[in-house]
């Protein structure tokens, strides 16, 4: 049965109640009535034509049409605003035809760590044995942010070690040789000294400096294909619990299935481990255009999106530009943000009240798609993702903490043919501490705010403003909007930051209001959960000191942390006006340094 859905289409009204829907890309068009523009919002997801009549003829719209509602659909598609999916994989397949790619291999495995070498260096002789096993010629690399000196020395005995054990190119990257990077940045790109030193070392008063490692990461793997790996991430590799064959295309910001657990013995239990090559399972996704991805599955899930398959029609130019993997034990959140799962997660999450409250206390469980999943979203977590980096992408934040959730967000809007891909395979996330919540973590979610919320709030806001340009021009401008923000005065900047986090906010509550409204058969302890978290939000938003990121020390007032706010948006729009610049210096200094 062939099922259709609606084109990448544009309204333009026309005048006398009509409307001229346009078909990007192929130009194909049709004037309708302005009542039966609105009515094809319907048809945002595939069906049949009986199926897309029916919901048609039952909104009354086909009333007055002139004709009924199967031929209304039956004109659509003949004039090209309805699409069918055969259309779109033959599309693919034409533009894999007619413009053949070679895959791109993952040279190099990259460690991201910092005061933790023992750590390290269990997780890396894992990756090394696993490149060996599968004779895959892939180096590797340490970016270390240790700020001792003794640290960074036996950071540096352990590479070499492992180095000779393995014979696997790996190379150290700690204070000095980002140092060295930096004076190659500032000599050869002009790049003003300050911006490459927040780039590359950030501000730990911000409450942590991982994005600046990461920052290093991408500029010394610039131009290749590269897989980034946290310290206490092992090569375990395990295959999603309910694996399904083929490929799902979503545009949900997070397209994985949960599973939760009270202990990380219960959480790996029952999974299977197996020796996989963890390189050829991120490029079965990684760096492929879209139309690849889609003309290599006979079986193809698409999710209820306009967005997704506006970006399916252009699939030659849309590409995967980051993998992630899923995880099993640690789920590396800082929040538990369970309360808006649906579907099977949901009813994992609210089968019983004791699991249910666990869920809220311990940080252990699995977490991983169903099957191999090309989202527009924008979910990253970096601790293990793959990266394309044989163009230009945005710089992580260089402080605070979820700098790869910034970063996601910026690679999806500005890197507008960008896609993310997440593989149906989870790695172990073993971190040395014990990790848990603490208590009233709901209230103390919906009462804070972080400073990656501020800056992707005010980031969105400056996205409508952007050029349809290349990737560079975007970032520059959305550097120099950042900038402009960052220039106003401090009640009128917190004033602004504010005006952003109260839409975000209202959204939320908006989304949670829908929840209640909309649950069949949820339990008492779910309703009441969402009911004070909404609360809780509500209050908080009427404090002047809500928008004061958590990630600065609560010993200063909130007009000084503001301050130190309105700095980093400086400092960060400053970054990104020069990236471009310093991402070209990088890769002409890793061809060298190869």
């Amino acid at each position: 049965m062939s099922r259709y859905c609606m084109a990448d289409i544009e309204r333009l009204p026309v005048g006398d109640s009509k409307e001229l829907l346009v078909r990007r890309h192929t130009g194909a068009r049709k004037v309708v009535s302005t009542r039966l523009a609105r009515a094809l919002a319907t048809c945002c997801k595939f069906d049949s034509i009986e199926q897309h009549a029916l919901r048609l003829a039952r909104s009354g719209t086909s009333a007055g049409e002139g004709q009924d509602a199967v031929g209304i659909v039956s004109g659509l598609i003949l004039d090209g605003i309805l699409v069918s999916e055969a259309e779109i994989v033959s599309l693919a397949r034409k533009a894999v035809t007619e413009h053949p790619e070679a895959g791109a291999p993952i040279r190099s495995i990259n460690f991201v760590t910092r005061d933790r070498v023992e750590c390290f260096r269990r997780t890396a002789e894992t990756y090394g044995e696993n490149i060996r096993r599968f004779g895959r010629e892939a180096r590797m690399a340490v970016f270390d942010d240790s700020r001792d000196v003794a640290t960074r020395a036996q950071y540096r005995r352990a590479v070499e070690e492992i180095q000779q054990k393995h014979g696997i190119p790996t190379q150290y990257v700690g204070v000095e040789e980002k140092n060295k990077l930096l004076q190659r940045l500032v000599g050869e790109g002009g790049v003003p000294e300050a911006i490459v030193r927040f780039a590359l070392f950030g501000d730990a008063a911000a409450g942590g400096t991982w994005g600046a490692n990461r920052n290093a990461f991408l500029l010394h793997t610039a131009g290749e294909v590269a897989l980034s790996v946290d310290d206490d991430v092992p090569c375990r590799v395990a295959t999603a619990p309910e694996r399904k064959p083929g490929l799902r295309l979503s545009s949900e910001h997070d397209p994985c299935e949960y599973w939760f657990y009270p202990t990380r013995d219960q959480a790996i239990e029952g999974l299977r481990f197996e020796e996989r090559d963890i390189l050829s399972i991120h490029e079965e996704l990684l760096g492929k255009r879209l139309a690849a991805c889609i003309a290599e599955n006979s079986s193809i899930q698409w999710d209820d999106s306009a967005d997704i398959v506006a970006l399916a029609l252009n699939a030659e130019h849309a590409r995967v530009l980051v993998t992630v993997s899923g995880l099993s034990g640690d789920n590396a959140l800082t929040f538990p943000r369970w309360l808006t799962l649906q579907g099977a997660s949901r009813e994992r999450l609210v089968k019983d009240a004791a699991g249910y409250r666990s869920a809220f206390t311990s940080r252990e469980g699995v977490r991983v798609v169903d099957r191999s999943t090309i989202t527009s979203g924008s979910l990253c977590i970096a601790a293990c993702m793959g990266f394309d980096l044989r163009s230009v992408v945005p710089p992580f934040l260089p402080a605070g903490r979820a700098s790869d959730g910034v970063f996601g967000y910026m690679i999806r809007h500005i890197a507008s043919h960008s896609l993310l891909g997440h593989v149906p395979h989870m790695l172990l996330h073993a971190p040395p501490e014990s990790r848990s919540y603490p208590d009233r973590i709901l209230q103390k979610d919906a009462a804070s705010v972080r400073l990656c919320d501020v800056v992707t709030e005010i980031v969105a806001a400056c996205l409508v403003n952007l050029p349809s340009a290349d990737v560079p021009s975007r970032m520059r401008s959305l550097g120099y909007q950042l900038k402009t923000i960052a220039e106003l005065e401090i009640h009128s900047f917190a004033a602004r930051i504010r005006l952003e986090h109260y839409r975000q906010a209202g959204r939320a509550l908006t989304q949670y209001q829908w929840l209640l409204q909309s649950a069949v058969d949820i339990p008492d302890y779910w309703v009441n959960d969402i009911a004070e978290y909404t609360e809780t939000l509500r209050a908080a938003l009427s404090s002047d000191t809500y928008i004061c990121p958590i990630d600065f020390s609560n010993r200063e007032s909130g007009i000084e942390i503001l301050g130190r706010v309105r700095e980093l948006i400086r400092s960060f729009g400053d970054l990104l006006e020069w990236w471009p610049v310093m991402f070209s210096v990088g890769m002409n200094y890793t061809q060298c340094d190869r």
